[in-house]
């Protein structure tokens, strides 16, 4: 839906002081090349609501959010204070119908500070990819990337065809689900690397924030991070990371009462739905509302399968990105259990993974034969120097 223009200055404004702010700060490129990205991601959501808004563009859930914005804040609810009253918090369960309060929180924020417009979400999502692409970054130094390959994978999952599209067109809560998984994800490995209790203490934070904007994720993840702590860690590393999240498991299932609502959409035909949730939507037969996924569609079926062989062969080679690739695996796995769950926006959820096994594509191919020889990163537990930088 279209939006004055004069009421998009404020929210661009915002996305290019906090992209370039982050993105000098936190990927580490330089003060031109970070406005020029701020400039490039705000610009996308400026031209398209001001001047070529697409009223076909819309997937229900979006308006739905916007709307429920717009009457929380016409009860004059502060987005500030609004959990710190019982009447708000009231207020957020009844216009979400559930416990997935936190995007209409997110939404009402957006109203307030940039004004009463189904742009405002969509500018404060593309703000919100800044702060996932600085995890990635902080993540891929991590595990051993070089400084030169962290930024670049940085810029090129910012720059990405599936996150433009997403988060940049349609208000949806999905943007900042991949927010809050990256941020889980690091500090996850963050636990792993460093014998501090409050490094699972910030791995719980995401963790229960993401359980109010998509219940079942935190359970997607802590199976991951059991998987992979089973099968990579050693010593008190292990048990303590398995023991957190069987505990933590337990007690997500108990909270939501999962168990009978997954069960109610579980088939038995995975193999068709994993194909399905990896390849859908066909360019031929994307549906008008989805019309403006036809480019990233295209660019996405052509890269997918060079995308998941790179990440194959880089978790191979690194014992810590094999805990992001248990993790996409692990989605990939539930939703082709799931069949009212395997379009393009369930997938997007992973699409910073996708970006980071293309981004390795292009990588290898950009280094030639020699870049794909790398020193041995040992499992956490062995002798490891964080300091000791490799080039992936």
């Amino acid at each position: 839906m279209a939006v004055p223009p004069d009421a998009l200055w404020l929210p661009a404004l915002f996305v290019i002081l906090v992209g370039t702010a982050v993105s000098v700060r936190f990927l580490r490129i330089s003060l031109a090349s970070a406005l020029a990205l701020g400039l490039v991601k705000a610009s996308i959501p400026f031209l398209y609501f001001g001047y070529f808004s697409n009223s076909a563009w819309h997937l229900m859930d979006d308006i739905k959010y916007y709307e429920m914005g717009r009457l929380l804040l016409s009860k004059d609810s502060n987005p500030f204070l609004i959990f710190f009253s019982g009447g708000g918090r009231e207020q957020l369960f009844s216009v979400a119908g559930g416990m997935h309060i936190l995007y209409y929180w997110w939404n009402l924020l957006a109203l307030y500070v940039f004004g009463p417009y189904y742009s405002s979400p969509v500018f404060l999502n593309v703000a919100a990819t800044f702060v996932s692409a600085a995890f990635m970054a902080a993540m891929a130094r991590g595990i051993g990337c070089s400084e030169t390959y962290a930024k670049y994978l940085a810029v090129f999952f910012l720059l990405q065809w599936d996150l433009l599209a997403w988060s940049s067109v349609v208000n949806l809560k999905d943007t900042l689900v991949i927010l809050l998984t990256v941020a889980a994800m690091y500090f996850g490995m963050q636990a792993a690397r460093q014998r501090q209790l409050r490094c699972l203490a910030l791995l719980a934070i995401p963790l229960y924030a993401v359980l109010w904007i998509r219940f079942y994720v935190p359970m997607l993840l802590l199976l991951a991070l059991l998987l992979w702590a089973a099968l990579t860690l050693r010593g008190w590393k292990r048990i303590s990371l398995i023991l957190f999240s069987a505990a933590g498991g337990l007690a997500l299932l108990h909270m939501t009462s999962a168990v009978p609502i997954v069960k109610e959409y579980l088939r038995g035909d995975w193999i068709y739905g994993v194909v399905r949730f990896t390849f859908t939507p066909l360019p031929w037969s994307i549906s008008p509302a989805y019309s403006f996924l036809t480019i990233p569609t295209i660019l996405h079926d052509v890269m997918v399968v060079p995308a998941i062989i790179a990440g194959v062969v880089l978790a191979r080679r690194n014992v810590w990105f094999r805990f992001v690739a248990l993790y996409c695996l692990v989605v990939i796995l539930f939703y082709g259990h799931v069949p009212i769950r395997q379009g393009p926006r369930e997938r997007f959820q992973v699409c910073w993974i996708l970006a980071w096994g293309e981004f390795e594509c292009f990588w290898q191919l950009a280094h030639g034969p020699l870049a794909w020889r790398s020193e041995y990163i040992a499992p956490p537990g062995e002798s490891y120097a964080p300091e000791a930088q490799v080039e992936t």
